[in-house]
């Protein structure tokens, strides 16, 4: 049965941008079938009236089940190696029914913030999509692929079936919820089952998602496996030819490496993450050599939040985050002289005009909203157009957050949006009552996946969780 929205103010893709003006919105089943640009509302439509009606935002890199170490990660494991000191430890001992209690529990996070879509990265995938279906988010799993080392080692050929599983389950396509190849990261895969991967996701027709260059330990492991970078390693292997790439974080790149890069290879930035860590990736590198660009949230044990819109107000704070500390600013803290202070200011203007698409809001919500058309083929999100999944947010104009709503756009990059968001549709299913989006943290369905989440988190660290 399909259902049309209409509304004076909608999001649409127009050439490199996006309109907001009166349009209708038919959806039938999971997924969008018509978008009538510059049409009022008929009778029988689901009037909007003047509410805001956009897509619902897509997180291209999470690890949902990693909420249970909110917070954790920075004062554990800042000074090492994070991933190894802290994770690794933790995911080692977790079972499949863990990860499904504590990915519902990020899963109803992403909800809260209007996200729609994620690209998930874990162990355990079919417990990691069983969560999404459960939660109502949609998106694609990569059960994490290992066999050098991390918990994963000694499971490759379960993740494989998970994997397989996940993409013949016509159930878990019709609720919005696909497949992805993951291997973990190069310096955790060997070439035999990166070869392997590869022809599977092939044969399958899957993306692959993988974390790459993430560590200088991961650069320094693949100089002295094979005298390159990691980019360089997946380039001689072959794999780098794949239709369809995630390449997350990529702190650790040459020029070179970007350079062989093209539209196959989509590029993942998580500036909250990497700020905490005090390593932003360059990805005004990355926007110089015309690749795309996601954003995405990674996970709360890192970065304490899995909402998208800060995501993008930490991603356009790299635009000049490293003025304060150039030769430049450097010499002027010293003499304090005026020319000193030109020198520094005409430094800025210049990283400033050099870095506008790392400000400019259309290209922060292409980030998060068009990207979600290229992760993966059998599942696209992010724009309202026919054929993609009925992933909407609607969102009141009038709140405090938006008011007097003169740019929408950029009072979604730059504001506070999520008090704003009055009611999410996925996969063709609205998720909340119209008005009452907030009510789903004290849904009683909410309150049962804390209390499961929180035991099974007592149960592995001894300590008690509310």
């Amino acid at each position: 049965m399909s259902t049309t929205l209409a509304s004076q103010h909608v999001v649409l893709p127009d050439g490199d941008g996006f309109a907001i003006g009166p349009a209708r919105v038919t959806v039938d089943g999971a997924h969008i079938l018509a978008v009538e640009p510059g049409a009022t509302a008929q009778p029988g439509d689901d009037d909007l009236g003047d509410l805001l009606l956009t897509p619902a935002f897509v997180d291209a890199h999470t690890h949902l089940a990693l909420v249970a170490l909110r917070g954790a990660a920075v004062g554990a494991a800042a000074a090492g190696n994070m991933v190894e000191d802290l994770f690794f430890r933790f995911e080692s001992r977790l079972t499949g029914a863990d990860v499904r209690a504590f990915a519902r529990a990020g899963a109803y996070e992403c909800l809260l913030h209007g996200t729609g879509f994620v690209s998930d990265h874990y162990y355990f995938g079919r417990d990691v999509a069983a969560a999404l279906v459960e939660t109502g988010l949609t998106g694609m799993v990569a059960p994490t692929l290992q066999d050098l080392s991390g918990p994963g080692a000694g499971r490759a050929d379960a993740a494989f079936a998970d994997t397989a599983a996940i993409h013949a389950d016509a159930a878990l396509a019709a609720a919005g919820v696909v497949a992805a190849v993951g291997p973990h990261a190069t310096d955790t895969v060997s070439d035999d089952l990166w070869r392997r991967l590869h022809r599977f996701a092939a044969d399958a027709g899957l993306p692959i998602h993988a974390h790459v260059a993430q560590s200088v330990d991961e650069v320094a492991r693949l100089a002295a496996r094979s005298g390159d970078t990691p980019l360089g390693h997946l380039r001689r292997l072959g794999v780098l030819d794949h239709d369809r790439w995630l390449l997350v974080h990529l702190l650790y790149t040459t020029d070179a490496d970007l350079a062989a890069l093209d539209d196959r290879h989509t590029l993942v930035l998580c500036p909250s993450s990497q700020a905490q860590f005090g390593f932003p990736a360059p990805v005004h590198r990355w926007q110089a050599a015309g690749r795309r660009v996601a954003i995405a949230t990674d996970c709360a044990a890192s970065n304490d939040g899995m909402g998208l819109p800060k995501e993008l107000r930490a991603a356009a704070a790299l635009r000049v985050a490293s003025v304060a500390r150039t030769p430049l600013a450097d010499r002027f803290a010293r003499t304090g002289s005026l020319a000193d202070a030109r020198a520094l200011a005409a430094d800025r203007d210049r990283l400033w005009s050099a870095t506008q698409r790392l400000g400019a809001p259309t290209a922060l919500l292409h980030a998060v909203w068009t990207v979600g058309a290229h992760l993966h083929g059998a599942a696209r999100a992010g724009v309202l157009a026919p054929g993609f999944l009925a992933n909407l947010a609607v969102w009141d104009l009038h709140h405090p957050a938006f008011w007097p709503g003169l740019d929408p756009l950029r009072a979604l990059v730059y504001g506070d949006p999520a008090p704003a968001l009055q009611q999410l549709m996925t996969a063709g299913t609205w998720r909340t009552a119209r008005g009452h989006h907030a009510d789903l943290a004290r849904s009683p369905a909410w309150r049962e996946a804390r209390l499961e989440a929180s035991a099974r988190l007592a149960a592995l660290t001894g300590a008690p969780h509310g």
